[in-house]
């Protein structure tokens, strides 16, 4: 029976590992998608200005 017990425990901590993984791919591409949208933004108001410029 004490074997039972410590691969339950074994699937259990798997299940989170791959669980936490999940959520830490997902925060890194919602702060790419951040970072790019932040990107775009200092683009575009670059090249509004460069076109009040010129």
């Amino acid at each position: 029976s004490g074997l039972g017990v410590t691969t339950r425990l074994g699937n259990a901590n798997k299940e989170d590992v791959t669980n936490n993984a999940r959520v830490t791919e997902f925060c890194l591409y919602l702060l790419s998608v951040c970072k790019s949208i932040k990107f775009c933004r200092e683009l575009f108001h670059r090249m509004s200005v460069i076109s009040r410029i010129t």
